[in-house]
């Protein structure tokens, strides 16, 4: 059976592997893979970017980011893509939601306007059919990707911005978080709440599921990951370590180095990013991984496979991270 031990001596063998230190000319609040080792990037100097094999463009060397046209007038406050990669999505602080055709370059699909504080933080539908944000009203809206209708709600009865939102791996769930500290998970279908959870008096800012959907990580402003348990439809647990507010988590779908789904990680506003591995059967952080960022950590992702970490944050910086095996060599990854 894995021991504690064990699994602190696996976690503990994240490395950044690749660092593109100006990956924008200010702050970057998002990031997400793509397939194929593919990076997309959004911030607050206005551009959502498009990066081809980082760590391969470092080899060559350096990456260039694709800016993606027409740009946004405003910040980028959220980015996200589909399971294959083919289209993603993006939120910016003038109250426009994007959709993106990546396969075919990073060409803009649709610009969706709800306004001004009715979309914060963006959530892909796995097969593009859909994309969710949420408004400041206390609702996520859901609009059909092929058209730009609006086609469903989400209401959290909560008086404050919903400021994050996330689809299960299958697509049948999405859930919310407020900055008044709750998460809310819907049935994407129906609109109809599976589980509300009053988590905080402090702002809940991330969102992530489990590989199976079975559990949520919900990153908020008192220094904790709250852990939901949806087949329980109950919070059983926090991850502890963060000395300040966790404003970005997720969650390996694939493998992970350590031989099965459960890796969390988080990124904080003191720009650390850190991991726990919940198999471990602890809530404690297994590895703070060093020198990540030199402010704060507005975003983390792990590609499909669960084997690589990216993180960006307010200091303009993309970090890779790759496990190593004990030799030092970086562990066998699969292709994105």
């Amino acid at each position: 059976p894995r021991t504690r031990a064990h699994t602190r001596q696996a976690m503990a063998a994240y490395r950044r592997t690749a660092t593109v230190p100006d990956a924008h000319e200010d702050s970057i609040w998002a990031v997400a893979w793509l397939p194929g080792g593919g990076l997309l990037t959004g911030g607050a100097d206005e551009q959502i970017k498009l990066w081809t094999g980082v760590e391969r463009a470092l080899a060559d060397g350096g990456p260039v980011g694709k800016p993606l046209t027409p740009e946004p007038h405003l910040g980028v406050t959220a980015v996200s893509a589909s399971a294959d990669g083919a289209v993603a999505a993006s939120t910016s602080l003038e109250g426009r939601v994007g959709l993106w055709d990546i396969a075919d370059g990073g060409v803009s699909l649709r610009t969706l306007e709800p306004g001004v504080g009715e979309c914060w933080g963006v959530a892909l539908h796995p097969a593009a059919t859909v994309v969710v944000s949420g408004s400041q009203r206390g609702m996520a809206h859901a609009w059909a990707v092929a058209t730009g209708d609006r086609v469903e709600a989400y209401d959290t009865q909560a008086s404050a911005c919903v400021v994050a939102t996330a689809f299960a791996p299958d697509g049948a769930r999405v859930a919310c978080s407020t900055l008044a500290g709750a998460a809310v998970v819907f049935d994407a279908a129906t609109a109809q709440p599976v589980l509300r959870a009053p988590l905080s008096a402090a702002a809940a800012r991330a969102v992530a599921f489990s590989a199976d959907g079975a559990h949520l990580v919900v990153g908020a402003d008192d220094a904790y990951a709250h852990i939901l348990d949806l087949r329980a439809e109950k919070p059983v647990g926090t991850l502890e370590g963060h000395p300040s507010a966790v404003l970005s988590a997720a969650v390996a779908n694939g493998p992970g180095p350590a031989g099965g789904p459960g890796l969390i990680a988080t990124g904080c506003a003191d720009g650390g990013v850190r991991l726990y591995d919940l198999r471990a059967g602890a809530r404690d952080c297994v590895q703070r991984i060093a020198e990540a960022h030199a402010d704060q950590c507005w975003g983390v992702a792990f590609d499909r496979d669960g084997l690589k970490l990216v993180s960006a944050g307010a200091d303009r910086a993309v970090h890779v991270y790759s496990p190593r095996a004990a030799d030092g060599e970086a562990a066998p990854a699969a292709a994105g």
